[in-house]
């Protein structure tokens, strides 16, 4: 598999988890998106302000990455290095954020929804800029998964997203009693 072909890959996840989102939030009622199920819980406002928020940095940072990494000619065969997402996914499995990625509440469900679209973007630019590169030979540690290389930092943004789907189903449980 030639590197833009994996990174079409990971694109189609992408679109796919941010399907998953989608249907999450649209579980929780229209009015009750900026509210907090409870005191120590963030409401869907602040899912997605987080969520926004690390995309946004993630976009960043590993863009300044991919910018580094080597072309390979058309004939290279690079595939999206293999990224099991079991460990975002499993929620009994805290994943404290660090106070820079952590929502601040200012921020209604319109505002957040539309942050998260603007990451959206910068990581679909991403993903177009990094077209012919070898991202497996870069990387950095992630603070949760370890070492990750380029591939499995793309794929890390959707399990991301999965995972605060799964906690936005929860918030829903709580608003519509179940």
């Amino acid at each position: 598999m030639d590197t833009d072909a994996a990174l079409e890959l990971i694109a189609a996840q992408l679109r796919d988890d941010r399907a998953v989102l989608r249907a999450a939030v649209d579980l929780v009622p229209v009015d009750r998106r900026s509210e907090r199920p409870a005191a120590d819980r963030w409401s869907v406002a602040e899912v997605l302000e987080h969520v926004a928020m690390v995309e946004a940095r993630t976009a960043a940072a590993f863009g300044a990455m991919a910018a580094t990494a080597p072309m390979r000619p058309d004939a290279a065969t690079a595939g999206p290095t293999l990224f099991d997402r079991g460990r975002l996914l499993d929620r009994s499995t805290k994943a404290p954020a660090p106070d820079f990625i952590l929502p601040k509440g200012e921020m209604d469900f319109v505002a957040a929804w539309a942050a998260l679209e603007r990451a959206w973007c910068d990581v679909d630019a991403l993903l177009t800029s990094a077209k012919g590169r070898d991202l497996s030979v870069i990387g950095r540690a992630h603070p949760f998964l370890g070492q990750l290389d380029g591939y499995q930092w793309l794929n890390s943004i959707g399990g991301h997203e999965v995972r605060h789907a799964a906690q936005i189903r929860e918030i829903a449980d709580v608003f519509l009693g179940r």
